[in-house]
């Protein structure tokens, strides 16, 4: 399939239905250019999180260039069963997104729609259904793609606005936290306790899939969270609590490392607020906001949100010296959807000292309706609302590391597992994906380091050209090579036009049904050996690899396959 990636345009694209402002001067993008790679069938896929989106809302239709028609407002139930039946593309695993990856399409930068409109044409400025129910019955989250907001509409259309939607599918291991929610919405009776189906809603709920589902563990955050404490040198310790609890925390789906708040009175007190300020014309929408606009901080001569910044980087929190606010999705990364209203609507096992209430936390995303206001996020319900700059006194949380690092450590820890058998080693790891990000997603290098290493000579030197593709298959998928993908690739690799390596990341690329499912798998176990190495300081060697190796080929596209597995890694470092 021929692939480009997708840049915003003006001219050249379909205008949305109301008069689109963007303000692309004084605010970071959400989703910049490059991050929508278009298929040429009227879907993009999200090169950060491995989602495939609809380019058109539900009933809209795809002319080749732009959306054509109006979108189809129908109830939350109504939604999610079109989605369950629907096919498109030569796909019919589609579904209505959760919460937190309809958001993540949002565009800071722009509003009435809040979206890239060259990506996703004739977007109406409304509110559409996501898959998560809220814990306040009979309600649903939505998104308003006028400001990019968020909050809960009635299921039913007699009761409130009726909102539209639009799909998407998974085609990789997708790196963004899931919502937290383990529990369905019983359409129209209430919410369930757990995530019961019932004959009221024949479609998958959020509780039903995500990694809520599919890595639901408690021993390092609620369902689908992965977070290791870190103490003040920012090395793992287990999670603390009190007035001077563990200072900061690992999240390993997203690789940012998040503040803890203290309750202690000290200069990170849980109770501290403060005004919004950036000095930064490239970012700050405008106006810089205003400079200590409260008195209530540890050092009161100056109380917002830059100062703050700077103090803690001052200080060398955990031994990073890179700390900042959080974008919008970054804040809402950590939010727990299931929490009950008004309770800190996070995990207070890995984030002690969030008040009571869950308080309203300062963003570093101006409100692109209005320079006088900037997003904040709140933590006794969840919801994301503007808040202005001078009067809003807001809580801080802040953060360090780059999202694009997760999506590029998967990549990289897929070429481990496809081109080697096995998980890749931390440093290797680490090294790779920073370096695949900072050269803007090029596999070059990779491709030629993988194909040149001493363990390459060690494990392919003296295989035929057809034992290396079918080595390579059976590493990603348990199978050798069909005999027309044999041959084809043998003539690649034979002819010189292809190396061993770029026919992994192609044959890894090009996985489909079982054969995805399989690969997904050997990579989950694959970055649980790697989580395990970093939190418990462990150490291996040849022998181990050997024995790793083995693990990762009894693999295979059931979950029961992935829970053997990482016991049997368990029993063996552990």
């Amino acid at each position: 399939m021929t692939r480009t990636l997708l840049f915003a345009c003006a001219l050249l694209c379909a205008a949305p239905l109301s008069a689109q402002t963007c303000n692309f001067g004084s605010i970071a993008r959400s989703t910049p250019p490059g991050t929508f790679i278009d298929n040429r069938d009227g879907t993009v896929t999200d090169s950060r999180f491995g989602l495939m989106w609809k380019r058109c809302s539900e009933g809209q239709t795809w002319s080749g260039r732009t959306c054509t028609g109006a979108a189809s407002p129908r109830d939350w139930k109504d939604a999610m069963e079109h989605a369950e039946g629907a096919s498109y593309a030569g796909y019919d695993d589609w579904r209505l997104p959760n919460l937190k990856e309809l958001a993540s399409i949002v565009e800071d930068a722009c509003e009435d729609p809040a979206i890239d409109s060259g990506v996703f044409p004739i977007t109406p400025s409304s509110e559409f259904w996501s898959a998560s129910p809220t814990d306040y019955s009979y309600t649903a989250w939505t998104v308003d793609f006028e400001d990019g907001g968020d909050d809960r509409n009635f299921w039913r259309s007699s009761e409130h606005f009726i909102p539209v939607f639009r799909l998407v599918r998974n085609v990789a291991p997708v790196a963004l936290n899931d919502t937290g929610i383990d529990w369905g919405g019983d359409y129209p009776d209430g919410n369930n306790v757990t995530c019961t189906s019932n004959s009221t809603i024949a479609a998958a709920q959020d509780c039903d899939q995500g990694r809520d589902a599919t890595e639901y563990d408690y021993s390092d955050g609620h369902a689908g969270f992965i977070f290791t404490a870190l103490d003040t040198t920012g090395q793992p310790m287990i999670p603390a609590s009190g007035p001077t609890p563990h200072a900061c925390v690992h999240d390993h789906v997203t690789s940012l490392t998040w503040e803890v708040k203290t309750g202690d009175g000290g200069p990170r007190d849980k109770d501290w607020t403060y005004t919004w300020f950036n000095t930064d014309p490239a970012t700050n929408g405008g106006e810089p906001g205003a400079p200590s606009g409260t008195s209530n901080c540890f050092d009161s001569a100056r109380c917002d949100t830059e100062k703050y910044v700077a103090d803690v980087n001052a200080a060398g929190l955990c031994g990073f010296d890179d700390w900042r606010l959080p974008s919008k999705e970054e804040l809402r990364s950590i939010v727990d959807y299931s929490r009950a209203w008004d309770a800190p609507n996070i995990d207070q096992t890995y984030f002690p000292n969030t008040p009571s209430g869950g308080g309203s936390f300062w963003t570093a995303s101006p409100d692109a309706g209005s320079s006088y206001n900037a997003w904040i996020v709140g933590f006794g319900y969840g919801s994301s609302d503007q808040g202005s700059r001078e009067y809003n006194d807001s809580r801080v949380r802040l953060v360090r590391g780059d999202q694009a690092l997760s999506s590029a450590r998967r990549t990289v820890q897929t070429m481990y597992v496809a081109y080697y058998g096995r998980p890749g080693d931390p440093g290797g790891l680490g090294y790779w994906s920073e370096r695949l990000l900072t050269e803007g997603g090029d596999m070059s290098a990779i491709i030629d380091a993988f194909g040149t290493s001493d363990e390459y000579t060690s494990r392919y030197g003296g295989m035929t050209y057809e034992e290396l593709v079918n080595n390579l298959y059976y590493q990603m998928f348990g199978r050798y090579a069909e005999p027309a993908g044999l041959a084809f690739y043998v003539d690649r690799l034979s002819s010189g036009m292809t190396s061993l390596a770029q026919i992994a990341l192609q044959i890894a690329d090009g996985a489909q049904n079982q054969d995805q499912s399989t690969l997904v798998n050997r990579v989950r176990v694959a970055e649980y050996f790697v989580r395990l190495v970093w939190v418990e300081d462990l150490s291996y060697g040849s022998d181990e690899i050997d024995q790793l190796v083995t693990i990762l080929a009894g693999v295979d596209w059931s979950d029961d396959s992935v829970t053997a597995a990482m016991s049997e890694i368990d029993a063996l470092f552990l």
